[in-house]
């Protein structure tokens, strides 16, 4: 085996380990096994790694030449964009970076910052490789404040949330053409809400994820991307001495353990050399009443794009989108997509005695959003990109108040998003 001269902040003899444990010198070659190897090396942050096969110096011996180059220390992307809730400002600012092997051991440490008129988030991640059989830990945390702003603002609401947790994730399969892994999570959350000057609540959830996911590459009807995740959620909610303790234990009962299934599929199909299709399938299950924090907003961007992002919060809810897309020029593709959102407001929608209804019989606790309208993804430079959205809704909103309007007390029926991306 040979290597060419390594970049800095890299040790040979860790790049060494994936290969001796597959293939060891003298044995008969296992191609495949070997391919793996260099495929979870050449996913290391920063590092590119290449090899070919050469004939040996002895008859029947075949020779690994390996080239790793360093694809840089520092790697992300600078965005801005309209997509925030309008309770805390609709115009966004985002900035994620990467630091590429800190330590030279196949590191990374990320970084994301978020902010709008009245939030600021910032989540800091480490990830390390453990081993040589691409197994791979991180550790984790987030920082949270908001405040109300606009038409909010009287409400006199703020607040802060806190997170930690640890991640391991190990590949089942690594090829160019099937990938998939298994990751196991845990996680710690901390929230604190402020209205008119008093505390509203203060508690804890703690959960367990375990999930797998994949991806595929296949020729079928001209060639198509399968991509899927399925992930097991199981979590608590410790409300103790939370002011709001009391009004859950009659209402909504979220106090205590819980579990849920979330889900996602989508398959991208070539069509032909400008022409394609996407159809994509997420959504969530749980066995009982879920704390805000962890149930499923039906609209905004990455929803029924019709709606703004905090309508249509639900319990349990699927999300079917079907895109044609069409490639203009190579720097432009334009796309006609239907959106159409299924939700359940509350899986056991009844108060603790019976009294009533938690939404008061005035909404329907299952609900459907629909809509419909044009995208365009234009790369205006090869390191700046502009997606635009124009949507409308094919139906009435089945939650709105009695003045007609959705939950953020806007009532938009043609709606556009904004995103202009720089990467670093």
């Amino acid at each position: 085996m040979q290597w060419t001269a390594l970049p800095a902040r890299t040790r040979r003899e860790q790049l060494q380990a994936f290969l001796d444990r597959v293939q060891k010198p003298g044995q008969p070659l296992r191609g495949s096994a070997v391919d793996e190897a260099l495929l979870l090396l050449d996913d290391w942050p920063g590092l590119s790694v290449r090899a070919d096969y050469r004939a040996g110096q002895a008859a029947g011996e075949t020779d690994l030449a390996v080239r790793v180059e360093d694809t840089g220390a520092l790697e992300g992307s600078l965005s801005v964009d309209n997509m925030g809730a309008r309770a805390t400002g609709t115009l966004r600012r985002q900035a994620q970076l990467q630091v590429n092997r800190p330590l030279g051991i196949g590191d990374a440490i990320q970084t994301h910052w978020l902010q709008s008129e009245g939030s600021d988030y910032l989540r800091m991640a480490y990830q390390f490789p453990l081993g040589a059989s691409g197994l791979r830990g991180g550790l984790r945390g987030s920082q949270l404040r908001y405040q109300l702003v606009g038409d909010f603002t009287s409400l006199q609401a703020r607040g802060d949330a806190q997170s930690g947790g640890v991640e391991f994730r190990w590949p089942l399969v690594r090829s160019s053409l099937r990938n998939a892994q298994l990751s196991l999570e845990g996680d710690q959350r901390r929230y604190h809400n402020e209205a008119n000057g008093r505390v509203s609540s203060e508690y804890r959830v703690h959960t367990t994820t375990f999930g797998w996911q994949g991806h595929a590459v296949d020729a079928w009807g001209g060639g198509g991307l399968n991509q899927a995740s399925l992930a097991w959620v199981g979590g608590e909610v410790l409300l103790e001495g939370s002011p709001h303790a009391a009004a859950d234990a009659l209402g909504a009962r979220t106090v205590g353990r819980f579990q849920k299934l979330t889900w996602q599929a989508s398959r991208l199909q070539q069509l032909n050399a400008s022409w394609s299709t996407y159809v994509s399938w997420n959504g969530q299950a749980a066995n009982r009443n879920l704390d805000s924090s962890e149930k499923l907003f039906m609209g905004g961007a990455s929803g029924v794009r019709a709606y703004p992002g905090s309508e249509g919060l639900a319990n349990e809810g699927q999300l079917l989108a079907l895109e044609l897309r069409h490639r203009m020029t190579e720097s432009l593709e334009l796309g006609l997509f239907y959106d159409h959102g299924m939700g359940r407001r509350f899986h056991q929608p009844a108060y603790a005695d019976g009294s009533g209804q938690l939404n008061n019989g005035s909404e329907p606790n299952r609900f459907q959003l629909r809509g419909q309208g044009l995208s365009v993804q234009w790369r205006l430079h090869p390191r700046l990109t502009l997606q635009m959205v124009s949507a409308r809704r094919t139906s009435t909103n089945p939650l709105a108040n009695a003045q007609g309007l959705d939950n953020d007390g806007s009532k938009v029926l043609n709606r556009h998003w904004l995103k202009l991306t720089m990467g670093i």
